[in-house]
Parts: structure tokens; sequence; C-alpha cells
């Protein structure tokens, strides 16, 4: 094949990986779980400028719902509150003191204590108004990133054509590469779109169990609004 079709072939693949990035990373920051991801637009105004959230604060997983947000210095435990609620005013937020024990994360200790005081965060439940939305919001994002794999497709087999117009029988070959490669990234997006639609209804599913334990006035042993299990001292 032509290295210029090679090259086009190349380009097409970086640009279609960044269209799949973008639309993960969207979907972090349609928060149903906690991720970290959905810390990266997080700024905080410090004395000498804005800061990732990394350079001013420690963070955990306590469970799957929930950051812990233990600030290196107390003084900066107002700018982080600020700066969470402008990328992410649904969040629940907690001020604790206490004992922090971290789950799933590398860069934590399983747990440490903190003398002075912390940030819990929770994700916000999955109502039935909500996961409307959020389905609708994961599946208008899902069909730009399509819009945008097709439209990829379309720019470098128009490219080809033009290019192998002197060599018209290597177009079919050109043309079957662009699409195979198309339809290799439209089935990684369309996996994405599946795992968010699932995690989204695991968390109408939890919404629904706590909501019916709450009406038979039952104690369940699971904190659905904070995500922790309760100890048998709490039950």
């Amino acid at each position: 094949m032509e290295p210029i079709i090679e090259g086009q072939i190349s380009s097409a693949e970086e640009k279609m990986t960044s269209y799949l990035l973008l639309l993960s990373y969207r979907y972090m920051n349609l928060c149903v779980k906690a991720e970290m991801g959905a810390l990266m637009p997080v700024s905080i105004l410090t004395t000498t400028g804005p800061k990732d959230l990394e350079n001013v604060a420690d963070v955990g997983l306590p469970n799957e719902y929930q950051f812990a947000i233990i600030p290196k210095s107390p003084d900066l435990l107002q700018n982080i509150i600020h700066g969470i609620f402008d990328a992410h005013p649904e969040f629940k937020m907690e001020i604790k003191a206490g004992q922090v024990t971290y789950v799933d994360n590398d860069h934590m200790p399983d747990a440490m204590e903190w003398d002075g005081r912390y940030l819990l965060y929770t994700m916000p439940s999955v109502d039935k108004n909500r996961r409307d939305l959020l389905n609708e919001a994961v599946k208008s994002l899902h069909k730009e990133c399509v819009a945008r794999l097709n439209m990829t497709q379309a720019e470098k087999i128009a490219f080809a054509v033009g290019y192998l117009k002197e060599k018209p029988e290597d177009i079919p070959e050109a043309k079957e590469v662009f699409e195979s490669l198309h339809d290799e990234y439209k089935m990684k997006a369309d996996e994405i779109l599946q795992n968010k639609l699932d995690e989204i209804e695991e968390g109408y599913q939890r919404y629904l169990v706590y909501e019916a334990d709450q009406e038979q006035n039952v104690t369940p042993d699971f904190d659905y609004s904070h995500g922790m299990r309760l100890d048998q001292d709490q039950e």
C-alpha cells in the first residue's frame, strides 16, 4: 500500500482513539460511581495560583460511591470545597474528622489517621428522573462520537479516492481498510456506551432497594446514602 495511504491510516487511528478517550472522559463526569477521572476538571485556587486537586490534597476511595479528600494543609479546606463545587455541584459533601479507610487505591495506605478535617463526597443517588437524564445524555454523547467516526472514515476514503485516481485498482483495498477501522472503533464506542448504561442501571436498582427498605422501615446492613456497609455495632 502507498506510504501516503498508510500515513492516513495512522492518522485515522489517532483521531478515532481520541474520540473514544473523549467519550470515556465525558462519561466519567456523568458520575454514578466515584471515578478518579471525574476529579480531573477540578481546579483549586491557591495563593500561588490555580492548582490541580492532586497538588493540594490526597484523594482516597472509601468505597465505589465516595471520595475522601484530605487537604495537605488545613488552610486549603475551603478552597478545595469551592473548587470541587465548581466542577461537580451535584456531589454531596460532608466535613469529617478521624480515620479514613481506603480501598482500591495504589497511592494511599490501607488506613491513615488524620487529626484535622477532611471532605467526604458521595455520588448523587440515581432515582428514576436522574436515570432517564443520564441515559439520554450518554446516548447523545455516543451519537456525537459515532458521527465523528463516520466523518473521519468519509474524509479518509475521499482522500484515498482522490490520491489513487491514477491507480483505481488500489481504491477498493484502501476503502476496505478505512471501513474496517471505522467498524472496529464503532464497536468499541458501543461497548463504552453499554458499560455506562449498565452502570446507570446498577445505580438505579441500588436506589430502588434503598427506597423499598425505607418504606418497610427495614434497617439495611448497607448505608446507601454513603455507600458503606454498617459495622455490627451500628446495626
